[in-house]
């Protein structure tokens, strides 16, 4: 029997206040989604966050860090343990 996996993970509404970014994380898949790593790109500066977050189907959970964004561009990559990766890019 093979097994296929497919969760489906979507991020959006990124909120930057006080040197701190939040993101929202959905999970549209049909198993529940375990995170275990995020990336917060701004500019030259790559910033890895290790998580323990479950996320059930049809759940969202709203993760943040604390970071000082430049101008430009800031991308989010989440990747769960079974290596679905999704990813969000905005224009502060």
């Amino acid at each position: 029997t093979q097994f296929t996996y497919t969760g489906t993970l979507s991020l959006n509404t990124q909120i930057i206040q006080n040197n701190n970014i939040s993101f929202v994380v959905s999970n549209h898949g049909g198993i529940t989604a375990h995170i275990v790593r995020y990336w917060i790109v701004t500019g030259a500066q790559t910033t890895s966050i290790d998580t323990n977050t479950y996320l059930d189907p049809g759940k969202s959970v709203t993760l943040s860090q604390v970071i000082t964004p430049t101008s430009g561009t800031i991308e989010i990559r989440v990747i769960t343990e079974r290596g679905s990766i999704a990813s969000f890019t905005s224009t502060v």
